[in-house]
């Protein structure tokens, strides 16, 4: 509240992570002052729901059918669980979110956007209900379309034996775009990590 004062922005930002562990609810959109640090995951919580909240109308006025499996760090079950089950609501749309437990880089490591597929497939395989679709979140593969292991996208729709996407900070359009990111585009890419200036 001083930093809003003296600089007419609040400067220190909590991350997403403290509010989702310790249970308390994420400020409003205005408290980010324009989400500055979006990329470090502060904000990004914020944004995903928002959008959802904003998007939903137009997901059940679509005629999207069919089965969606929405992997995510465990983490990230705690927001999207609540939103899967309004989509399953809707008539002939399911979404079943896949929570991975990070055996990568460890337990303690629960953000969707270090996971690696060595994380994703036992989840895949330990599924309740699997999709025919699977949807990945956005910030766990990199610019050239790898996730941290080396395997891409591609890889892990063979040993899934299912499409996998890549999706975006939108689950409406996650699900009404599917495939909407292009990684390893040389230029033009709409990367959540990336700005334009950025691209070689």
């Amino acid at each position: 509240a001083r930093y809003l004062v003296r600089l007419g922005t609040r400067f220190v930002y909590a991350g997403d992570e403290f509010y989702l562990q310790s249970g308390i609810d994420t400020p409003p959109r205005e408290q980010y002052d324009g989400f500055p640090l979006i990329e470090n995951g502060i904000g990004m919580v914020r944004r995903f729901l928002d959008d959802f909240e904003e998007g939903f109308d137009r997901l059940r006025r679509s005629e999207l059918k069919g089965r969606v499996s929405v992997v995510t760090g465990l983490l990230g079950e705690q927001f999207i669980e609540p939103m899967a089950q309004r989509i399953n609501e809707l008539p002939g749309l399911s979404v079943d979110v896949v929570p991975a437990r990070n055996d990568f880089l460890g337990h303690g490591i629960t953000v969707s956007g270090l996971l690696a597929g060595v994380d994703i497939l036992p989840a895949l395989d330990n599924s309740a209900h699997p999709g025919d679709r699977i949807i990945l979140p956005p910030n766990c593969v990199n610019y050239e379309g790898f996730l941290l292991d080396g395997l891409s996208p591609d890889d892990l729709a063979r040993a899934a034996g299912r499409p996998v996407e890549v999706g975006n900070y939108s689950l409406v359009d996650s699900l009404l775009a599917p495939s909407h990111l292009d990684r390893r585009a040389p230029s033009g890419v709409d990367h959540p990590y990336i700005a334009s200036h950025q691209l070689p």
